[in-house]
């Protein structure tokens, strides 16, 4: 499903927009941060966050990563959102060394370590390109 030239931007440290729906229907837009497995995004977040909340009543949500300027492109990922058993620590050690310096990360990563991280996953319906 991703094009190599998608795969390419996608490798880069780009922070994605999430958005999900609130309890009264609007969006509810955040910054995050993600991998790529396979044709799905990986996400971690702690359990109490809002978002988490709302992906369990709704899990149609939106990505849009890039479009700022020097990235030339965006890219708009609508889906649906899956909760997963999977360990998301480990997922959250490669990504916090992929957004951060390996000092800044070990950093964070000792401060976290009791956060009760949750792992979301994310295979899109569809894609669209944005200039």
């Amino acid at each position: 499903m991703f094009s190599d030239e998608l795969r390419a931007f996608l490798k880069k440290p780009h922070i994605a927009r999430m958005s999900t729906i609130d309890p009264h229907g609007y969006p509810h837009t955040v910054p995050v941060w993600y991998a790529i497995d396979g044709d799905e995004f990986v996400i971690t977040v702690p359990r109490y966050t809002k978002k988490l909340g709302h992906l369990k009543v709704n899990p149609k949500s939106c990505l849009s990563i890039g479009g700022a300027p020097g990235d030339g492109e965006g890219w708009m990922f609508k889906g649906q959102f899956t909760l997963t058993e999977e360990d998301a620590w480990s997922w959250l050690e490669s990504m916090t060394y992929h957004y951060e310096s390996a000092e800044e990360a070990a950093k964070d990563l000792a401060e976290w370590a009791t956060w009760d991280v949750a792992l979301i996953r994310m295979k899109p319906d569809k894609i669209i390109k944005f200039y």
